[in-house]
């Protein structure tokens, strides 16, 4: 129904974005965030190599421009 109501060029009337956000207010509502207690990250010294070269990626890894 939601979609029947878009018009032809795409975008949706304003009481749709916000009955939207309204919906995922009250989804993201019922989520208890709370603070994650992790490690510490220590990252090693950054190093410099000046022979450093990047190979090319073969062809099939590459992603078709179609998409």
């Amino acid at each position: 129904m939601m979609k029947a109501m878009t018009t032809w060029i795409g975008w949706k009337p304003n009481w749709q974005i916000r009955l939207m956000k309204i919906m995922n207010w009250s989804f993201l509502n019922q989520i208890p965030y709370k603070e994650v207690d992790h490690e510490t990250i220590i990252l090693p010294e950054w190093v410099y190599h000046q022979n450093y070269e990047r190979k090319v990626l073969p062809q099939e890894l590459y992603v078709p421009s179609r998409y």
